[in-house]
């Protein structure tokens, strides 16, 4: 077989009049409503934590913030036990939300699947006969995630016993330092790591599991050895490319949003406004895989007046047709 040909440009432009065919070709209002509640549910946890808050610090010089602290930090003393089984509880709590919102979340995946797939703008009927699909990518991404916070949870333990350590004796030599920095490059690139494996794991392990319906991990195997072998520059090219915009997209977002007084950043409101935005990168990484052969194809309706210059090229030559031997009279 010879090597798969792909065309960013053509996933691009592609990407786009599908896009524009879905939302604007012809306008409904109501279709936008129905694919922008597949997308909130789609966007559910893809920025799961980052608050950032600011405290002042409790030990000032003011003698009533030292009173009240005293007596916050004797009262827990008091009451110690009922205080751990409120932290377990609300960490059971949250835990059980996230839960929630992961499930929602890869079940709205493949709502979103279908109706690009098909051109339609459904809830009921995807979400029952895609179910098993969205609970599969589900269970992965939670595996997943607790591996995740398992290994960098090791990964960080030495250094937290040594910054406890060098803190309690008050030694902070050139050794902590690079130690610091260290730690910080592991991290930056454990984060790197885990950001891409996430993108790989929605872009195309979820439509993976659409077309072969099959599991999260076998989709995985299916991508390595089907999709990124032989592939490896044009995917990174893929993600230079989405990326970027993604950057562009975003000073979009924030400058609408911040016109609109943040009405425009608001759940599912948000999801209906930047509907196209969002539509754009799916179709973008659709109309890129379908680069790879008919069989990852995944579109189930064409677009009119495709010049010959812009059909995306096949993964398999096609063999010349040999006219039939005549016969002898």
């Amino acid at each position: 077989m010879d090597k798969t040909k792909i065309s960013l440009d053509f996933a691009l432009k592609d990407g786009f009049k599908r896009m524009k065919r879905i939302l604007f070709e012809p306008f409904e209002i109501a279709k936008w409503l129905i694919i922008g509640f597949a997308v909130f549910l789609y966007s559910l946890g893809q920025n799961m934590g980052g608050f950032n808050y600011g405290f002042r610090s409790p030990m000032s010089n003011n003698p009533q913030i030292q009173k009240d602290f005293g007596s916050l930090r004797d009262f827990l003393g008091n009451n110690t036990l009922p205080f751990i089984l409120i932290l377990i509880g609300g960490f059971l709590i949250l835990f059980a939300l996230m839960l929630l919102v992961v499930w929602l979340s890869s079940r709205g995946k493949f709502l979103v699947l279908h109706n690009l797939i098909e051109n339609k703008s459904e809830i009921k009927n995807p979400w029952k006969n895609f179910g098993h699909l969205g609970d599969r990518l589900f269970f992965f991404r939670i595996i997943f995630y607790i591996l995740t916070f398992l290994i960098v949870l090791l990964l960080l333990t030495p250094f937290f016993i040594f910054l406890f350590k060098t803190i309690k004796n008050n030694s902070f030599s050139v050794s902590f330092y690079i130690v610091f920095a260290l730690t910080i490059l592991m991290v930056i690139l454990f984060s790197l790591i885990i950001a891409i494996i996430n993108a790989v794991l929605l872009d195309f392990v979820a439509p993976i599991m659409f077309k072969r319906e099959v599991s999260a991990l076998s989709s995985f195997k299916i991508f390595l050895t089907e999709l990124l072998k032989g592939n490896f520059v044009s995917f990174i090219l893929f993600y230079l490319i989405k990326w970027g915009l993604a950057i562009c997209c975003g000073f979009i977002i924030l400058i609408v949003s911040c016109c609109t007084c943040c009405i425009a950043a608001l759940p599912y409101i948000s999801s209906v406004v930047f509907l196209p935005i969002f539509l754009f990168f799916e179709c973008y990484t659709l109309s890129f895989l379908s680069q790879f052969g008919a069989d990852w194809n995944l579109y189930r309706w064409n677009l009119e007046n495709i010049k010959e210059e812009e059909i995306p090229p096949s993964a398999e030559p096609i063999e010349e047709i040999k006219p039939l031997p005549e016969k002898e009279e």
